[in-house]
């Protein structure tokens, strides 16, 4: 009887922790996205910015 009490406690748990990760990767994952397209278009303006400069 008290494995199998141990044994729900410890799938909730192992699911817990699952969900937990899960959320946490995609966050970063969304994250490091955002990053990364900021930092192109942010490389992007400055290339234009210096393109005409040069033009003018």
């Amino acid at each position: 009887m008290s494995e199998n009490i141990f044994g729900k406690s410890r799938r909730k748990l192992t699911m817990l922790y699952s969900l937990v990760m899960i959320v946490f990767l995609a966050v970063l994952i969304f994250a490091m996205h955002q990053s990364m397209e900021w930092s192109i278009r942010s490389e992007q303006a400055r290339e234009l910015w210096d393109t005409a400069d040069n033009v003018a």
